[in-house]
């Protein structure tokens, strides 16, 4: 695989998509209709080893650490549907207190809401 050679710290996307529906032509790859995930619809999910495509790959640098690259998932779910609206001086609520809730909360509040 171009990019990746072995012994790299890697993380990967969780969801495949199949690059050819509309939203993923229009870069909206998080719409796919066609997306698989891993550890739902295949095998993947807590397994030693996992087969991704390459463009679901991408590489940790050397200046973050284990702990930090192994919330950038749940982070990332957290960031992208807290800044999905504007925030703004709104009232939010958090439905659940996961990780991802707790992150989705800690994003609202950097917004100034309550």
């Amino acid at each position: 695989m171009k990019g990746f050679k072995i012994g790299d710290r890697v993380s990967g996307e969780g969801h495949i998509t199949c690059g050819h529906c509309r939203n993923c032509r229009g870069g909206r790859t998080h719409l796919c209709r066609n997306t698989i995930g891993v550890g739902v619809n295949r095998p993947g999910c807590f397994a030693e080893y996992l087969v991704i495509p390459a463009f679901n790959a991408f590489k940790i640098p050397d200046n973050i650490s284990d702990d930090l690259a192994s919330i950038f998932d749940p982070f990332g779910n957290a960031v992208h549907t807290a800044l999905s609206f504007d925030l703004v001086g709104e009232d939010v609520l958090v439905s659940g207190a996961g990780p991802i809730g707790i992150m989705a909360a800690a994003v609202a509040e950097t917004r100034w809401c309550t």
